[in-house]
Order: structure tokens, then C-alpha cells, then sequence
């Protein structure tokens, strides 16, 4: 039987998001008038036939709303291009609880050898809430570097490190003998059978990416992704490699279509008696969007499939939606 138990929201996250508020008010209203803060906005609706990823769907139509600030300038101090950005996005579904999540984060970029180097770092802090899935609310906090290199006029290569650490905010009921570690064993000898656990997981991505322009119109990006996950609930652990190949094609300067699959392979740690999982995940996307004046409308489709060693676990997932956006 799992169940959650609320419990305070920690101290370390919200106190670590707080202080970067000041800094982020900083960047955008410092005293730099050639510099304009960027805003958009966005409003999606569509369908979502697996709303909770799970092997027992439930479908929904939902509405989305989406709004961003972002500030560009040159930073004396780090002698580096600095952007800064916030935003927040509520989802509203109809037949199921709602999700929103606001994020910040900045990043420093120094363009080297004329710009075909280009390394930089970034921080980005997010607070989310799934009322759906109280067990997936959480706070994260990432950092991370970049290196581009171009390595013709058609080539480029990145490289991109990412270390997050995800504080779950609600607590999560695990089977006697599922969780591992002493604590575990004590309770299954004292006869406790269930017992509910404080979630933290670290995460460690790394991303090699290949980018090709064919034409000047037509694009393609090859992805190489690995990725480590070590949770407090043992039987959330994992290790995942995956690749993802993305084509981008523009006939003018107000379409866009683009389309993408990726693959996915994961080995999740095997806790006592919970059983060998591994899923195997595969994922198509395509999309068309067109400019009209400042508007950008667009309409997207993904459909997900995840095959699972464990029964439960395996999933298919189709989203499709339409939507407008404004830049200012």
C-alpha cells in the first residue's frame, strides 16, 4: 500500500529560493536603459489521454497558462553575457487536479576565439505542485555548464553537465521490505508494515549533443544523454541512458515544422522484494507554428510509450495541443 503524509516544506529549498529573488531583482531593474526586459506569454489548450503516466489512464482536456521575463546584459563583474529569467505555468485540467510550477535561474555565457567557443554556467530554481500526484510536488535546484564549440559553418558540438537536487515535499508510505537500508530491516523485525520516508533525490545528467545545419532553413540535432538518479526511496534510484534525434525545417521566416524521437533505457536499483524493473521508453513529437505579426500560433502532438519489467509501470501516453503565444 503506498500513501503520502504531509510534512513541512523544507527550510534549505525555500530559504535558497528566497535569496535568489534579490539577485534576479537586481537584474531586472538595475539602472541599464539600453537593455529591455523580454516578456511572453502563452495560452494552450489540448488533451491529455494518461494524465498520471500510469498503467490504469485517465484522460482530460486541460487549458494551460504560461508567462516568462527575461533580461540580457553584459556583466562588468564576470566579464560575461548574463541572462536572467523567471517565470510561472498553471495547468487547469477538466477532468482531473491541477499542477503550477514558478521557476528563476540565470546564466553566464564568454564567447571565446571569435565565438566558436563558448562555455558557460547556469542556475535555475523551481518550485512545483502536482495536486493530482501530491507525491511528485517538489522543490529543485540546478546547476550546471555548457561548452559549445562550433566546429563549422554547418557544425556544432556541446557538451552539457547538470547536477539537481529535488526535495519532495510530501512524504511517501513504502512496503516493509521494498525500502532498503537499516532502518527497514529494524521496522520489519519489529513487526511494522508500513512506514513512510522523507524523498530527496540527486540527479546527474550528462548530454553530448550534435547539431547539423543542411540548409539554412533545415536543421537536425543528434542528443546522446546519460543520466543518474540517487533517491532516499531506494526503488526510485536509477541509471538511464537515452538519444533523441530532432529535425527542424523553416521554408520561411514565419513557419516553422519540426519533428523528434527519442529512446530511452532504464535500470532502477533493485530494493529487497520490490522485484527487477527496467523500462524501455520510446517518444514522438512533431509541430507546426506560424507567425502572425507578434502572435505565434502553434499546435503540437507527442505520443510516449514506456515498456516496464514491472507490470504497473508500463504506460502509453498521447498529448495533443493547440495554443498562442506573445513576445513583447
Amino acid at each position: 500500500m503506498i500513501f503520502q503524509k504531509q510534512r513541512v516544506v523544507s527550510k534549505y529549498s525555500v530559504h535558497l529560493f528566497i535569496r535568489l529573488l534579490p539577485i534576479l531583482v537586481v537584474i531586472f531593474f538595475s539602472e541599464r536603459p539600453a537593455v529591455a526586459i523580454d516578456a511572453s506569454v502563452e495560452l494552450t489548450g489540448g488533451h491529455d489521454d494518461n494524465v498520471n503516466r500510469s498503467s490504469t489512464p485517465t484522460s482530460s482536456m486541460f487549458t494551460r497558462y504560461r508567462t516568462d521575463l527575461s533580461r540580457y546584459f553584459f556583466s562588468d563583474l564576470f566579464l560575461a553575457d548574463c541572462t536572467g529569467y523567471v517565470g510561472g505555468k498553471y495547468q487547469d485540467y477538466f477532468s482531473a487536479k491541477d499542477n503550477y510550477q514558478i521557476y528563476a535561474g540565470v546564466s553566464l555565457a564568454r564567447p571565446l576565439a571569435e565565438g566558436r567557443f563558448v562555455p558557460s554556467f547556469f542556475y535555475e530554481g523551481t518550485l512545483f505542485w502536482n495536486n493530482e500526484l501530491p507525491e511528485d510536488s517538489m522543490n529543485e535546484h540546478c546547476l550546471g555548464g555548457r561548452f559549445e564549440w562550433v566546429a563549422h559553418a554547418r557544425i556544432s558540438i556541446e557538451f552539457q553537465q547538470t547536477w539537481c537536487w529535488k526535495d519532495y515535499r510530501n512524504e511517501e508510505g513504502v512496503q516493509a521490505g521494498v525500502q532498503a537500508g537499516s532502518k527497514q530491516k529494524n521496522m520489519k523485525e519489529q513487526g511494522i508494515l508500513n512506514e513512510t520516508y522523507s524523498r530527496e533525490d540527486r540527479l546527474n545528467a550528462t548530454g553530448f549533443l550534435f547539431r547539423y545545419n543542411f540548409t539554412p532553413e533545415t536543421d537536425a540535432e543528434l542528443l546522446f544523454t546519460h543520466d543518474r538518479s540517487s533517491s532516499t526511496i531506494d526503488k526510485e534510484s536509477y541509471v538511464e541512458n537515452g538519444v533523441m534525434l530532432f529535425l527542424l525545417w523553416e521554408p520561411s521566416n514565419i513557419w516553422e515544422i519540426y519533428s523528434s524521437i527519442s529512446w530511452e533505457k532504464a535500470d532502477y536499483d533493485h530494493a529487497p522484494n520490490s522485484g527487477d524493473r527496467r523500462d524501455t521508453a520510446w517518444n514522438i513529437g512533431a509541430g507546426v507554428s506560424r507567425l502572425v505579426s507578434q502572435y505565434e500560433l502553434f499546435f503540437r502532438v507527442n505520443w510516449t510509450r514506456n515498456d516496464s519489467s514491472l507490470a504497473e509501470e508500463s504506460y502509453t501516453n498521447m498529448v495533443t495541443l493547440c495554443g498562442v503565444s506573445r513576445s513583447f
